[in-house]
């Protein structure tokens, strides 16, 4: 009978347990949708993608011309970048040089975690 009731106190116990730690899993896989590897891969390539941190942006970019907070949202901080548009930057081929247009990035983060990637070509 004693058995009995620890068997039945334990159930529930590890129900709670395995019920909270499956919500706070879905929950950090919600705020970064993105893989590890893509991540990795993007940095690789110069590229920034949702949900890097600020610290692989810079690692990748550097540090941004300049931070601001979004207007309508005080907790997104805006980062802008004036990059070459796509990959490359001035190409020489012989005498004279071919220019790659470029744009203003504009990173949007919430918390520390990129979630949007804007270009605005000139």
């Amino acid at each position: 009978m004693v058995a009995m009731k620890r068997i039945n106190w334990l159930g529930p116990g590890l129900l709670g347990c395995l019920i909270v730690l499956g919500c706070t899993s879905a929950r950090n896989r919600d705020t970064n949708p993105t893989p590890r590897g893509e991540i990795a891969a993007a940095m690789q390539a110069d590229s920034v993608v949702v949900g890097m941190r600020k610290d692989q942006v810079r690692q990748v970019w550097g540090d941004p011309a300049s931070i601001e907070n979004d207007s309508e949202t005080p907790t997104v901080e805006v980062w802008k970048y004036d990059r070459p548009l796509g990959a490359g930057g001035t190409q020489s081929g012989g005498t004279a040089l071919a220019v790659v247009p470029r744009a203003i990035y504009a990173l949007r983060f919430d918390g520390d975690r990129v979630v949007s990637v804007d270009a605005k070509p000139y």
